[in-house]
């Protein structure tokens, strides 16, 4: 049996363990759906009060599609949609790859500079007479 929702966003802004391998993500909001308690009330009563021949048959189609969703067929799906998607990088990223390159070629610049200044404060202390003072 179908029930309609509401769906909900929530702010939360926070950083969030993703899974048990230690990755996290900033997360601002979380989104998730309600069922009204009313409209739940509504359906809980409807089920009781329906013909034992109609419950039986929506029990069983509820069952053959539950079938359908196991973790073994859920991860062969996943893994299919995974395929599909062959070399494509996903926007985001290639938007956090961008980042760390840029990010990359900025450190090996500030590198390169810190490691001419000596030469460049040394030449310009012998201009001031050698003792490297003014």
């Amino acid at each position: 049996m179908l029930m309609p929702v509401r769906r909900m966003s929530l702010p939360v802004g926070r950083s969030m363990a993703i899974n048990t391998l230690g990755f996290r993500e900033e997360v601002e909001e979380v989104d998730f759906c309600e069922t009204p308690i009313d409209t739940l009330v509504q359906q809980m009563r409807e089920a009781v009060a329906m013909a034992r021949p109609r419950l039986a048959r929506l029990s069983r189609a509820g069952v053959r599609v539950a079938q359908r969703f196991s973790w073994h067929d859920s991860a062969a799906r996943l893994i299919g949609i995974i395929d599909g998607l062959g070399d494509r990088v996903p926007v985001r990223m290639q938007t956090q790859r961008a980042n760390r390159a840029r990010d990359a070629k900025r450190l090996e610049v500030a590198q390169r500079l810190l490691q001419s200044e000596p030469e460049q404060s040394h030449d310009r202390s012998r201009h001031r007479g050698g003792d490297g003072y003014s």
